[in-house]
């Protein structure tokens, strides 16, 4: 078991600025383990720059370390389970009190996982994307938010470098690195089957996220910062495309979601949060940009619950809590650690109780 530590940052003012603590951390899991999260995630120019800071690895990571603090005021929330897939190789689930509190969370290695990359639950199902070997695990999860009956799915013999993926009414949508999006059938029993590729109308370009809300998916660019939001058919089937730049705001976007007619994207480019509300023909409006490098830290995958937003920090192995205000817009976000079980955090999702 492992408990959340939170913290407002102050411990790293007194160490190295935090630009440079997140490249060398990043940067120690790349030289050393060759982690595809981190080879398919982080652009070339700050690994070269994480080479030069590397020897000082350990003194920042001690200055990570900070005290606790009360629980964050978080109103709207349910109680359910949080699920964290690390690129260790391990799954967090944690539990989620109505508060919002984050009570200790399990660590439970699976023998399957190989780099784990976008996590998405359905019903009573967890899928876990494997960047090392672009497989996609299944496992059913209970009531306890525990993990169990975890086998590789038939569809992830047929999936191109996968990245993303998002579950919604009775489909899973997979972002591929060759700029088009898996669409695959979810049976009864959560089998991944019938899946067929499309090309989102050549308004794919680096596909990272991938978030579904009301009749529309949206998924992330890389490439040329931007996001594709595509109208779905009555099937789920890609019926048209366009591209949005989310007022300009996108810096190498990487994590979606979406709630109450908002879309959340991270961005590793300036470690920040973009938030857009979704108007007409799934246009992003209002647009606004939340940066705090005491707790956002090449903020990688995101997920809602009411008030609040669960972002996983690759940059210093952490998670970071942000409350939004009554528009949907980040307020204040900060720090939430868990221990070695979560270094170099890759998906996560969180599920209502049901």
């Amino acid at each position: 078991m492992q408990k959340f530590v939170r913290d407002r940052g102050s411990a790293a003012s007194q160490c190295l600025p935090i630009h440079q603590i997140w490249i060398i951390l990043v940067s120690f899991r790349y030289f050393f383990d060759s982690s595809e999260l981190v080879r398919r995630t982080l652009p070339t120019d700050l690994l070269l720059v994480a080479r030069r800071l590397g020897g000082r690895l350990a003194a920042s990571a001690v200055c990570m370390l900070a005290s606790c603090s009360d629980a964050m005021d978080s109103g709207g929330t349910r109680a359910g389970h949080l699920v964290i897939a690390s690129t260790s190789a391990t799954v967090l689930t944690c539990r989620v009190e109505a508060s919002g509190a984050i009570a200790p969370c399990l660590a439970a290695a699976a023998s399957l996982l190989a780099d784990p990359g976008g996590l998405a639950l359905w019903a009573e199902h967890a899928y876990i994307m494997n960047l090392g070997n672009d497989s996609l695990t299944q496992c059913h999860m209970d009531g306890s938010g525990a993990l169990w009956a975890c086998e590789p799915t038939a569809a992830g013999q047929r999936l191109a470098a996968p990245y993303g993926m998002a579950a919604s009414s009775g489909r899973m949508y997979i972002s591929q690195l060759d700029d088009t999006l898996a669409i695959c059938a979810l049976g009864r029993d959560g089998d991944v089957t019938q899946c067929a590729r499309a090309s989102g109308y050549d308004a794919f370009a680096g596909p990272a996220g991938v978030a579904a809300g009301g009749r529309f998916v949206f998924v992330a660019n890389q490439r040329d910062n931007s996001v594709a939001a595509c109208l779905l058919s009555s099937v789920g089937e890609l019926a048209a495309c366009s591209k949005q730049e989310a007022a300009g705001l996108l810096s190498r976007p990487t994590g979606m979601a979406h709630e109450g007619g908002r879309l959340y994207i991270t961005n590793l480019g300036d470690s920040s949060v973009v938030t857009c509300a979704v108007g007409a023909a799934g246009r992003l409006e209002s647009c606004a940009r939340y940066v705090n490098p005491q707790t956002l830290s090449l903020p990688l995958s995101i997920a809602l619950n009411g008030r609040l937003a669960y972002v996983s920090n690759l940059g210093n192995h952490s998670l970071a809590e942000c409350r939004l205000d009554r528009q949907g817009a980040i307020e204040s976000c900060r720090i939430a650690e868990a221990g070695d079980d979560f270094l170099y955090p890759a998906g996560l999702a969180f599920r209502p109780d049901l």
